[in-house]
């Protein structure tokens, strides 16, 4: 434009110089862009690690119980509970085994009445 004198070498400074701003701004915003991708990364990095650690704690949960059984008594909730703390009680039920004590009296007379 200046060498066919449609504009003056001002006017051609003044554009150069608002496009040398324009590519200053658009490398500052790939800068900080950058910079976000690379903070999203490294939160879905965690979350990911983290995850893969839950899992592993969850297939190790479901091989602490040694026997089948009924739940007797309910200790803390899974969710809420810390390591080692014991979750419930639990017991094989298929074979009961019953201890009575009876006094000399009490089978002297009779007094005994079995239950079921």
């Amino acid at each position: 434009m200046a060498k066919a004198d449609a504009a003056t070498q001002k006017q051609l400074d003044d554009i150069n110089g608002q496009v040398e701003v324009i590519k200053r701004q658009i490398d500052a915003q790939k800068s900080t862009l950058d910079i976000a991708m690379r903070r999203h990364q490294s939160r879905c990095d965690a979350i990911e690690s983290s995850n893969r650690s839950a899992q592993r704690s969850a297939s190790e949960v479901q091989k602490l119980n040694p026997i089948n059984g009924t739940v007797l008594t309910k200790y803390a909730e899974a969710k809420v509970t810390t390591a080692g703390k014991p979750l419930y009680k639990i017991a094989d039920l298929t074979t009961i085994n019953l201890r009575a004590y009876v006094s000399g009296n009490q089978a002297a007379t009779g007094e005994i009445e079995s239950k079921k």
